[in-house]
């Protein structure tokens, strides 16, 4: 073989090599918490109320805040890197009996207060 031939595939070779230990010990996506908070309290305005959300951790639902409060549902997760739409805090507020929802994006840190609407 060419020198050059030989040299190209040990370089291929260093960089397939050097990818595979970099991802192998990268964070994955989903473990981001808020300043490493336990829990996040959402203020929540449907109509004339106001109802405050405490959303705790759950590692389960893939790395994001979860809270519920009778009929209310808030989800706050970090958003991907890879996407350049949503790349930040997206929070996700839910009335299950009327139907209402809010989806909002806080890009350095999440949305605690949203008010509800109805969607078509």
């Amino acid at each position: 073989m060419k020198k050059i031939t030989k040299i190209t595939i040990a370089l291929l070779a260093i960089f397939v090599i050097g990818m595979t230990i970099s991802m192998a010990f990268a964070d994955p996506v989903s473990a981001a918490k808020y300043k490493g908070k336990k829990s996040i309290t959402v203020k929540v305005k449907d109509g004339k109320k106001t109802i405050k959300i405490k959303c705790r951790y759950k590692s389960g639902y893939g790395g994001s805040y979860h809270g519920q409060k009778g009929k209310y549902i808030v989800d706050v997760w970090k958003g991907p890197k890879q996407s350049p739409i949503y790349n930040g805090w997206n929070t996700q507020a839910k009335n299950l009996k009327t139907h209402k929802a809010c989806n909002m994006l806080g890009h350095k840190k999440p949305v605690t207060t949203l008010k509800l609407r109805y969607y078509v």
